[in-house]
């Protein structure tokens, strides 16, 4: 996916705790277009539910490079696909 960088920054949220602290600044050349890949596994082990260990790992890159259309490679979770079924409805 491509993300544009208007003000050259570019963070990561925890959906309940916001930025975590041990990830830096991802817009690492300042203002412009970024192109995202994310990388998760784990994310079937305990979908709804708030676990005390973290169960699901991602590796995030960023690189800056032109705007391009969204490329899926691999979707093999379940709960990815609960929720594209449910964005799919809307």
């Amino acid at each position: 996916m491509s993300l544009e960088s208007e003000e050259g920054f570019l963070l990561v949220h925890n959906m309940m705790d916001g930025p975590p602290r041990e990830l830096d600044e991802l817009a690492y050349v300042g203002p412009g277009t970024y192109r995202v890949r994310v990388h998760a596994c784990g994310r079937d082990i305990a979908p709804h539910s708030r676990a005390d260990t973290p169960n699901e790992h991602y590796l995030i890159s960023v690189w800056p490079a032109p705007e391009t259309p969204p490329t899926v490679h691999k979707q093999t979770d379940r709960y990815g696909h609960e929720v594209r079924a449910r964005e799919t409805k809307r």
